[in-house]
């Protein structure tokens, strides 16, 4: 992939991980904690967490398939995803444990394994309900490495995989609909749940534009698909966040972006860059200083300390994320030297 377009991706990740945190620190902690009465609401910046999706199976696809090993790519992609995570869960139970809260050694246990929703254990960090889509684009990825058609490995045939996924995705939200069972209960039968449009776009986007592999009326068809996906299946909101993102990646993509100063920005590339970190640890540092700092906002009426509030925690987090990602190359380090000897592709 070009070095330029890969950090535009990076810029990109940086700036939503930006705006989920403001959209936390502000309409989830008003929600949260009524108590600080913040008194400007940025519902409207979730818009990002589409554009994750899309990127994770952007960055994943192009990996299952030069593995193409069912059990090397789960090793792979666990190694990237769990120590972070575990360490964060841990660190979020004690957080909320110091606040009094009641945190069960089941419920930690089965947070640990990223699947809660399975069992209906309630996350430990409410922000950690992405995990789980992740673990099935990661799942639907591992099984195209072994289901063949033709005597072709199907994670090598993109058009094909992605009209089965959606739909496979189709009938699975049918069979909800009529059956009115909660999707969110029901997301292993999904293959991906409503976020399978964003999965396949992040494969048709690598395939089109760092491989152009496919041609134009399988592409312009599929996209119209997941359009469509989007409108029956979700809410008109969450199908205006979706197109988006989806319009927000193919600039960046398909490199229409040229150079300027906010995607050479070295700050916003670092940011991307641990986008992941500040997503698992940006919540319980923010949980932190509500109960340090929250007095501020209550005593002072007066709304910019209110936005100096989130300031604080917003750059407060970037920093403890930073030292994550230190812990998280130390640990890779260390699950290299203890990695089992790989597996042949087959």
């Amino acid at each position: 992939m070009d070095r330029k377009i890969g950090n535009n991706i990076y810029v990109v990740r940086g700036v939503g991980a930006i705006l989920i945190i403001i959209y936390h620190f502000s309409v989830y902690y008003q929600e949260t904690f009524g108590k600080l009465h913040i008194e400007f609401n940025f519902a409207y910046l979730t818009f990002p967490i589409p554009m994750f999706f899309l990127l994770s199976a952007f960055f994943l696809y192009p990996k299952a398939k030069e593995i193409k090993s069912f059990i090397n790519l789960i090793i792979y992609r666990m190694q990237r995803l769990y120590p972070m995570y575990w360490i964060a869960v841990i660190f979020s139970s004690l957080i909320r444990t110091m606040g009094n809260e009641n945190i069960s050694f089941v419920r930690i246990l089965c947070n640990l394994t990223m699947i809660e929703d399975v069992f209906g254990v309630e996350q430990i960090d409410g922000a950690y309900w992405t995990m789980f889509y992740e673990l099935m684009l990661l799942l639907i990825l591992a099984l195209c490495c072994v289901v063949k058609i033709n005597k072709v490995k199907l994670i090598e045939r993109p058009v094909y995989l992605c009209y089965i996924w959606l739909i496979l995705g189709t009938m699975g939200c049918f069979l909800m609909k009529i059956l009115q069972i909660d999707s969110s209960s029901m997301s292993v039968l999904m293959l991906g749940s409503r976020y399978i449009p964003m999965f396949v776009i992040g494969i048709l986007f690598y395939e089109r534009y760092i491989k152009n592999n496919i041609s134009t009326k399988p592409f312009v068809g599929l996209l119209i698909y997941c359009g469509l996906f989007q409108i029956f299946f979700n809410s008109w909101i969450q199908s205006i966040y979706s197109y988006v993102a989806v319009l927000i990646c193919w600039i960046i993509i398909s490199g229409k972006v040229k150079n300027n100063l906010l995607f050479n920005n070295k700050v916003l590339i670092y940011l991307g860059r641990i986008s992941y970190n500040i997503y698992l640890t940006h919540n319980q540092f923010g949980r932190i200083c509500i109960a340090s700092l929250g007095v501020i906002v209550i005593v002072q009426n007066n709304i910019a300390y209110r936005i100096l509030l989130c300031i604080l925690i917003g750059i407060i987090s970037i920093f403890i994320s930073i030292f994550f990602s230190y812990a998280e190359k130390y640990i890779y380090k260390k699950l290299k030297k203890i990695q089992f000897s790989p597996i042949r592709n087959g």
